[in-house]
């Protein structure tokens, strides 16, 4: 059972920072875990890895299949890798101005991201003083705060981040800001932080010389929140939904873990010892020890005598091979991808269309789809409230948006070969397949 934090007594002078909650710190450890894997900085997380490889633990084996960064990568290419298109019965002219300001696909893409990676992405609304600004916050700022009766229903959403600041003497000092966003209404908050404690808060906020034109409340004029988290995989007893890394991570360390055993006997194969008669020896004339040296030499053999050879032992690869084989299918499996997204050439051969890729990529499409059904409504929201904010502070050709339409694409190449032919045919057969190879 997750235990979800269900007042702001978390941000008061005298409660420990970072939050002391152990849901909480799971939550934070998990998200600085994922991060790291997706940079690929796999030996600080898979710490067993280098127990595992025993004394070969080395640079030259310190390296790591970033299968979590292309994944990702993946599914945000499939969803904007080709340009949705956005439309409002309203006014597509300012819509577009919107979307431009804001690099509005470019942000959809980074919050997909952090979707995929840690589940929750998160948007938020402002106002810069022009426009209405979209933009992503980092999930590891974020603290829903929930009615205890019904984990769904957020009270409050709070970001909270810390920072230093050095003076003319040289004294540090730590502060503590949070945001605490409730319908209507944003609460800034500013707090020292001492030993790991909240301190006093800093009021009014604008006494710091950062915040000097902000206001300790302000009232959004938008009847909902300006923050607008989005889950991966949610389901009734975890909120906060499910990253993709967490079924596939276990595969990928023992991906890593057999291609560095690999490597290992190649390295070895690479620089064999040798065996062979004492004829092969001669004595070092400083110290007259028996010593051994190669090359363009010739030993004669006496009668018996065993030729000089190489001591080779047999590695098992073919089975490494066949189990790193298996474990790709299992990879392939649990992150719904198939091989043929990362360019498999035997299953390339037999997507001889664009209807065929797509039946052999039934389960990633079916995952694009179920991405969109939590991407796609609060994509939506994000312009409608910015629009709202934009009426709100009178800028000019500002108007409220409503009907709000995004028309995916499915990322995927056409084949205008295909698209020509079944132009041409007629019927409810032909209707079937455009259907098919529509884009979505």
């Amino acid at each position: 059972m997750i235990l979800l934090l269900t007042n702001l007594n978390f941000l008061s002078t005298g409660m420990s920072w970072p939050v002391d909650d152990l849901d909480t710190k799971l939550r934070l450890e998990s998200y600085e875990k994922n991060k790291l894997l997706f940079e690929g900085h796999h030996s600080s997380v898979f710490t067993d890895l280098n127990r595992l490889l025993r004394e070969d633990e080395s640079s030259v084996l310190a390296f790591s299949l970033n299968w979590h960064k292309r994944l990702t990568t993946t599914f945000a290419n499939m969803l904007w890798g080709e340009t949705p298109n956005i439309s409002s019965s309203t006014s597509d002219k300012y819509l577009k101005s919107l979307i431009e300001y804001n690099d509005f696909y470019n942000t959809g893409y980074e919050v997909t991201l952090d979707t995929l990676r840690y589940s929750p992405g998160i948007i938020k609304i402002g106002f810069d003083g022009e426009r209405a600004t979209i933009e992503s916050q980092n999930p590891a700022f974020y603290y829903p705060v929930v009615n205890p009766d019904n984990i769904k229903k957020i009270q409050y959403h709070v970001l909270a981040w810390t920072f230093e600041e050095i003076d003319w003497e040289g004294k540090k000092t730590s502060y503590l800001r949070g945001e605490v966003h409730s319908k209507s209404k944003v609460e800034n908050r500013l707090y020292e932080l001492d030993n790991g404690k909240i301190g006093k808060q800093i009021k009014p906020i604008s006494s710091h010389p950062r915040y000097k034109t902000l206001k300790d409340e302000q009232n959004t004029g938008v009847n909902d929140f300006l923050i607008i988290p989005i889950f991966n995989l949610q389901t009734s007893d975890n909120p906060f939904g499910q990253s993709d890394y967490e079924d596939i991570n276990s595969l990928i360390e023992q991906l890593e873990l057999r291609i560095c055993h690999i490597t290992r006997i190649l390295n070895k194969h690479s620089d064999p010892n040798m065996a062979g008669p004492e004829s092969c020896l001669i004595n070092d004339p400083d110290t007259g020890e028996p010593i051994f040296t190669s090359g363009g030499k010739f030993w004669p053999l006496e009668s018996g005598e065993k030729a000089p050879e190489y001591i080779t032992w047999d590695g098992k690869l073919d089975s490494a091979f066949k189990q790193m084989e298996f474990l790709l299918d299992q990879l392939y499996a649990l992150s719904e991808t198939s091989s043929v997204l990362f360019g498999d050439p035997k299953k390339l051969q037999r997507a001889d269309s664009s209807a065929a890729l797509k039946r052999l990529l039934i389960s990633t499409l079916s995952k694009v789809n179920r991405l969109k059904l939590s991407i796609e409504p609060k994509m939506r929201k994000a312009l409608k409230l910015a629009s709202q904010i934009e009426v709100q502070k009178k800028v000019p050709d500002a108007v409220e948006l409503v009907d709000i339409k995004i028309g995916w694409r499915d990322g995927l190449p056409e084949d205008p070969v295909e698209m020509a032919q079944i132009a041409n045919l007629e019927g409810p057969v032909a209707e079937e397949l455009k259907n098919e190879i529509a884009v979505e």
